[in-house]
């Protein structure tokens, strides 16, 4: 797993870097192949992670879930970084209606009520989450049943 270097104290489990990397190892051990990955330690724009498996190309936004500040609570926070991660979906959909997008976040009660008060929208957009818990499962909640998994091997073994 991926961790941020510099201090002495690991970063969590939900920080956006160990997100973005369980989710990386995860698909790749499902036949997917890394065609680009941000530097989440220094905020690197642009798509978190591009992928290819066969002839399908899949786009994922990685949000971890915040600390706080003496500012903002977490639970505001990660309602914004939801949001955001909201947003790149609908910028994607419009630029290309093919791809497969995904939202990759940390299991956590606020996002997990951010996603269901969103649930149309999901489905209106044909997107996944990709939900990490603590002990790095990543399980997957489709836009539509009609879609394929992100997370099963494809007929070819991988």
């Amino acid at each position: 797993m991926m961790r941020r270097s510099g201090g002495t104290t690991p970063p969590p489990w939900f920080w956006e870097g160990n997100i973005q990397a369980t989710v990386i190892e995860r698909l790749v051990a499902v036949g997917w192949t890394v065609i680009r990955q941000a530097n989440t330690a220094t905020r690197e724009p642009g798509k978190d992670i591009e992928l290819q498996r066969e002839d399908v190309t899949l786009w994922v936004t990685v949000k971890g879930f915040p600390n706080g500040t003496p500012r903002t609570h977490p639970n505001t926070q990660a309602r914004h970084w939801f949001t955001a991660a909201i947003f790149d979906v609908i910028l994607w959909r419009e630029a290309d209606q093919d791809t497969r997008i995904a939202v990759a976040l940390p299991a956590m009660p606020t996002y997990r009520r951010q996603a269901t008060r969103t649930t149309w929208f999901q489905r209106t957009a044909d997107f996944s989450y990709l939900w990490v818990d603590e002990i790095a499962l990543v399980s997957e909640e489709c836009g539509t049943d009609a879609m394929s998994s992100l997370l099963e091997p494809t007929a070819s073994g991988r």
